[in-house]
């Protein structure tokens, strides 16, 4: 469901997944919590591949970006599809989350 690339300062993590919803929620969770003891100090959620998000995956962001930032780092969302970025735009987490273009 994850692939995780690293380098230097940067954790890439790839969802390798079209649909993301509860079935995978904790699952997803508990992988990004992995990712944050790292030493790096960006961390990137490439979305490219998602068309489909419920609100389970919603919170489950929303609880990583508050502990990326506790932890003094910084999250980016990137490669979201059309449908995917307006979700984000229609409960303003467009506001929250740095999100980034391909």
């Amino acid at each position: 469901m994850l692939k995780i690339q690293e380098t230097e300062n940067t954790s890439v993590i790839n969802v390798n997944q079209e649909r993301l919803d509860i079935s995978i929620a904790k699952k997803m969770l508990d992988s990004l919590q992995d990712v944050l003891g790292g030493s790096h100090k960006e961390i990137i959620v490439n979305l490219r591949l998602v068309n489909y998000m419920d609100s389970s995956v919603l919170g489950v962001l929303v609880n990583f970006q508050k502990s990326v930032k506790d932890q003094g780092k910084n999250l980016v969302i990137t490669g979201l599809s059309p449908s995917i970025r307006k979700i984000f735009e229609l409960t303003k987490l467009d506001r929250f989350f740095e999100i980034r273009d391909l």
